[in-house]
């Protein structure tokens, strides 16, 4: 009963979508077959590598808790746990050094920004969240901007409504 469960679960999954992050926080993605092996995405990885890095010891791997995925793993990327989407880390084994830029020059000529923190916006109120992430620290910023509720009176003055007459508020 679990298994098929999980199979009908897994079933309208058709494609998985990979990301490899780099150590200088590039990302690459590429898009494989659920049925797919990890070989094709070393196979991927090392094809985007610049000419100077092609022939160095990789790997990549899956964090929290560091996790290698195995170039010779026989399941595929459904058994995995890997769908729809998962994000990689690149890492290089010990002994090899590796020559910046990672990445062939003209992957790099294509890189793209990621969209800009999105703004929520909820009674009057925006919410904007921002997450920076350093190599030693993580900071999370949250801004918070209210508009103001002003109501006229007869003789024409902007008068703004007291703190304990705004709507949802509670004393």
């Amino acid at each position: 009963m679990r298994e098929r469960d999980k199979a009908k679960k897994w079933s309208k999954y058709k494609s998985c979508f990979v990301r490899v992050r780099f150590p200088d926080r590039i990302e690459i993605q590429a898009t494989f077959s659920p049925l797919e092996k990890t070989s094709s995405i070393y196979q991927f990885v090392r094809d985007s590598l610049s000419e100077e890095n092609q022939k160095i010891d990789f790997h990549v791997y899956i964090s929290p808790p560091k996790t290698i995925v195995s170039p010779e793993e026989t399941t595929n990327f459904r058994d995995l746990g890997f769908l729809p989407a998962v994000l990689l880390h690149f890492g290089i084994n010990e002994g090899s050094q590796m020559k910046s830029p990672f990445l062939r020059p003209e992957l790099l000529s294509n890189i793209t920004e990621k969209l800009p923190p999105q703004q929520i916006n909820t009674d009057q109120t925006i919410i904007t969240k921002n997450i920076e992430q350093t190599e030693s620290t993580i900071t999370t910023t949250t801004t918070i901007e209210t508009t103001e509720t002003t109501t006229t009176t007869e003789s024409g003055n902007a008068k703004s409504l007291p703190s304990w007459f705004s709507k949802g508020k509670k004393h």
